[in-house]
């Protein structure tokens, strides 16, 4: 990424880098395991599209607000913070970012995608759902519906989702069912994450069938 006319040397391991650097298929998606830096991912995902559409707006929904500020916005701010990224953050009416680039703003708008009705009317070069598979399947189809239609503005046009692993859901319909060339899915395991200690990963095989 390049911020303020500098390149930001971010570290991402092989699978955050696949999917935050390809901008280039129209709708990606990312299933990993709990711990395996799945939000991270998200947001520099999020940040390198803005910055690929500066002046334009970008969405990023979770699927409900109490996932947007439990657990979204502490990262984003945590990445925001590290790197020394200028912002400002709009708590109310709705939740909204501005990001300073050397060249301009860009918009990122945090919205609830049980809310995904409401809103028809946004026009985003960019568009991303986090823990899609948490919803139900036809309402993760709706959201998805909803956000491919307001997909019509920017230089950089993508539709990306993300999930941790909630079986055979939409994802799995959406991306292992009906494969195209238009979509690509790519998948991480908590293991696949080298800086998570032992004993988290020992409890996770303890936890979890």
């Amino acid at each position: 990424m390049t911020q303020q006319g500098n390149k930001r040397d971010i570290p991402l391991l092989p699978y955050q880098k696949e999917f935050v650097l390809d901008i280039a298929t129209p709708v990606i998606g990312m299933v990993a395991g709990k711990g395996s830096g799945k939000t991270y991912a998200v947001v520099l995902k999020a940040l390198n599209l803005a910055q690929k559409n500066i002046g334009y707006t970008g969405l990023l929904a979770e699927p409900t607000y109490p996932m947007i500020t439990d657990t979204l916005l502490p990262t984003m701010f945590d990445v925001l913070d590290k790197y020394k990224i200028p912002y400002k953050f709009r708590k109310s009416p709705t939740p909204n970012l501005y990001i300073q680039f050397k060249t301009g703003i860009s918009t990122i708008l945090l919205r609830s995608a049980e809310n995904h009705i409401r809103q028809r009317g946004i026009n985003a070069a960019w568009i991303g759902i986090d823990e899609i598979d948490t919803m139900r399947k036809q309402d993760a189809q709706a959201a998805f519906e909803t956000y491919t239609g307001r997909l019509r503005d920017g230089n950089v046009r993508q539709m990306f989702v993300t999930s941790t692993p909630e079986g055979f859901k939409w994802m799995y319909d959406f991306f292992v069912k009906t494969p195209n060339t238009s979509k690509r899915l790519i998948r991480a395991k908590t293991t696949d994450n080298p800086y998570l200690p032992a004993d988290y990963i020992e409890r996770m095989y303890t936890t979890y069938p």
